[in-house]
This record gives C-alpha cells, sequence and structure tokens, in this order.
C-alpha cells in the first residue's frame, strides 16, 4: 500500500478530528496527510514545539527530557484537550510524536521516536529504535541520507498507527498485532537500509477517567492495575500520598510499616494535579497505576486531582497521612497559602478534622538524616504528627534519580 493510499483512508475514515504534536520527527506523515484531499475533515491543527521554549509554551510547563515515552504522552494529552469539544462532533484524537533521530553531530543515545495517539478510551504508545549505524559518522550527504530514511519510517509508523487506531474503534478491537514489525510500518521507501525496530502498547482509560480529568469528579478508587472498585470507600483511615514516578520497593516498605503502626489498611494516592509538578497525563496515569500494582499486589489506590493536604483532609476526615520528612517540611511552607493567617487557619483546620500525619524520615544527598526531629516546625502543626525512628525505616531509595537513571 503507497503513501497516498493509506492517507486516503486515513482521511475518509471521519471518526476522529485530531491535534497533531511534532517534534524532531514525524512531519512527513503531517504533510502527507495535509497533502491529501479532505484533510481538514481529520485535521484540526497542528503544531511543531521543536525547541524547548517552543515545548514548554505547548505544554504550559518544562519538561526534563524532550525524547521519551513520556513527554510523548503529555504531547498526545495536550493534543488531545485542544480538540476535546471540536464543532463536527467527532471523536477527540490527540497525536503526538517525539523523535531524536540522525543528526551531523555524535548522539550520546540512539536515535529513536515515540509516538502516542490518545483517545477518550485509551493511549497507544508506538516506539521506533534505530541500530546505531557506523555512517552516522560519515560524510555530510550521508547524514542527509539516514536522516531522511528514518524519517520516512517514524512518518509511516505513524500513519499506520493513526490507520490503526481508527479500525480499532470500527471494530471495537483492544488488542495490538502481536507482531508490530510485521504490520507496522507500511514503509514506501525504496532500498531501505537502517535497521529498526517497533514496540507498541495499549493503555485502557476507564470511563471514570473523563470525568476525573474534566474535573466532573475528585476521586475515583482502584483495587487492581486500571480496576476500578464496585463501590467508593465509606472511610480511609490512612492515606499514602504521591507521585510514584516510579514506585520503588521503599514506597511499598513504608506501607507495610505504616499499616503495621496503625494497625489499619493503608491506601496509596495518586493526584494527577501537584502542587508543584506538571498535571500528569492519562497515559503516564496508567502506567504509574500499573506499577504500582506490580510493586505492591495487594495496593489500592486513590486516584484524584486534589493536589494540596488541605483539600484531601477535606475530602477524607480522621485519616492519617503517611508523608516523607520532605513533604512534611512543605506543609510547613506557607507559600502554599495566600497569607500567613491562612496557613494557620489550615494547620486549625487539620486539627478540627482530627487529621494526623505518619512522618518517615529520609537521607539527604549529603549523607544527613531528615526527620520530624530535625524539621523545624510551627508547634500546633508538630502536635498532629508521629515520627517513625530511624531505626525502624531508613531509605535511601528515590524516584528522581531513577528516572535519572532511566532516562524516562
Amino acid at each position: 500500500m503507497v503513501v497516498s493510499n493509506l492517507t486516503a483512508e486515513i482521511i475518509n475514515d471521519g471518526r476522529f478530528q485530531a491535534y497533531f504534536a511534532v517534534a524532531g520527527g514525524g512531519t512527513d506523515a503531517l504533510a502527507d496527510l495535509l497533502r491529501t484531499p479532505g484533510a481538514s475533515g481529520l485535521v484540526e491543527g497542528a503544531t511543531i514545539p521543536y525547541s524547548p521554549g517552543q515545548m514548554t509554551e505547548f505544554l504550559g510547563y518544562e519538561v526534563a527530557q524532550a525524547c521519551c515515552q513520556a513527554t510523548a504522552w503529555k504531547m498526545a494529552n495536550a493534543a488531545f484537550r485542544r480538540v476535546i469539544n471540536n464543532k463536527a462532533g467527532r471523536a477527540p484524537l490527540g497525536v503526538a510524536c517525539t523523535a531524536a533521530l540522525g543528526t551531523n553531530r555524535v548522539r550520546k543515545g540512539e536515535s529513536r521516536a515515540h509516538i502516542a495517539l490518545q483517545t477518550s478510551d485509551a493511549v497507544y504508545t508506538f516506539t521506533v529504535r534505530f541500530t546505531r549505524d557506523e555512517k552516522e559518522q560519515s560524510a555530510a550527504d550521508e547524514f542527509a541520507a539516514i536522516r531522511a530514511q528514518q524519517e520516512r519510517v517514524v512518518s509511516d509508523v505513524m500513519l499506520s498507527a493513526l490507520r490503526y487506531v481508527q479500525a480499532a474503534r470500527r471494530r471495537s478491537q483492544s488488542a495490538l498485532p502481536r507482531d508490530c514489525q510485521k504490520t507496522l510500518p507500511l514503509v514506501a521507501l525504496d532500498n531501505l537500509t537502517t535497521q529498526y525496530t517497533v514496540t507498541a502498547d495499549r493503555q485502557p482509560l476507564p470511563d471514570s477517567w473523563r470525568n476525573l480529568f474534566q474535573g466532573t469528579i475528585d476521586e475515583t478508587y482502584y483495587s487492581a492495575p486500571l480496576a476500578t472498585r464496585n463501590s467508593q470507600l465509606a472511610t480511609i483511615p490512612a492515606i499514602f500520598p504521591g507521585s510514584f514516578n516510579p514506585i520503588h520497593d521503599g514506597h511499598r516498605q513504608m506501607r507495610a510499616l505504616a499499616s503495621a503502626i496503625l494497625h489499619c489498611p493503608v491506601c496509596y494516592e495518586l493526584s494527577v494535579l501537584n502542587a508543584d509538578k506538571p498535571t500528569t497525563s492519562p497515559g503516564e496515569t496508567a502506567w504509574r497505576l500499573n506499577e504500582i500494582a506490580k510493586m505492591d499486589a495487594q495496593a489500592e489506590v486513590i486516584l484524584s486531582r486534589t493536589p494540596l493536604f488541605i483539600d484531601k483532609a477535606r475530602k477524607h476526615p480522621g485519616a492519617t497521612f503517611v508523608v516523607g520528612a520532605d513533604t512534611m517540611a512543605r506543609i510547613n511552607d506557607p507559600k502554599y497559602c495566600q497569607s500567613e493567617s491562612a496557613f494557620n487557619e489550615m494547620i486549625a483546620e487539620f486539627a478540627r478534622l482530627k487529621i494526623r500525619f505518619l512522618v518517615f524520615g529520609r537521607p539527604s544527598s549529603d549523607g544527613a538524616f531528615s526527620s520530624l526531629e530535625t524539621l523545624h516546625l510551627i508547634d500546633a502543626l508538630r502536635q498532629l504528627c508521629i515520627s517513625v525512628p530511624k531505626n525502624e525505616f531508613c531509605c535511601a531509595l528515590s524516584s528522581t534519580e531513577i528516572r535519572k537513571k532511566s532516562a524516562v
């Protein structure tokens, strides 16, 4: 099948209205679509956030790494939100590609591309990885040839993925092809010499997610990877909030020890909104929930959109919140309130709501150990806290350091 036939099928499908965001690769796919008659029936708009500044402007926040799966998810979510209320009345679709392809300088990592497509009920991810080629360090004309081949492969994967998602919607199909290398892409370039692999994944988004991400509900509950509970828990005695990006064994140990200390179950809480960090995209949220289930098979999770502890407290009066010393320091910081008097009122409200904090210490990068005892808390807040001694728990694992090592 040639590209013109494929793009004609995509344009004429009529199921989606899509917004595209491409950075570093995938521009051939966008050009192929736009030169096809009737393209406006599919393409709502497009952006090319190539520079760090443009990416920040498109997403609304800065990303640590441009070419990674998490950024592709963020881009697809931002694109999806731009077309969610399209006038055509078609199903919204966010399409994103972030790539690091052959260039005229030595690249530290592999040439690759991450493509994400977000619908209202799933996030599809396609990853293309190119085998390092010695020609990447050859003459300028060979640089250009390799770059052109890689761009064509990425664009064909992007077009084929788009057509697959359309077909999946038509057949109500949930499974991805078993052998993506044979099914994707439909490479149109003759004499292809560059070597590559394609992997794919589909993360389903339960019905409750639409309401959560649109803000019509504040919380939903899970007892298995992406399995919604049949009913909301009447009361939740203990809650362990965090971004869990990624979850690690220290988190699992904290939850187990907190449950033993408090003599009650402890529920993880993952907020898609955060006071200090970017909004979590549906793709990232699905990945984090699945990782929590892998790490802690007995876990129950509150998925929420309440970033501030006072809002969490109002939702769950009488609860004990399991926190690290660094989180406790932020709760003690008046900058999250409009004024000092508002800060004092927040602490007083914690007390009225019978909120408690179980505070775990943690080693810092300089070797010191931060704990409840070393924090300079106001007395009214300290009275609401319970300390976990260093001899009971001391874990140096850090999600931030894990992300740096895995370059995610």
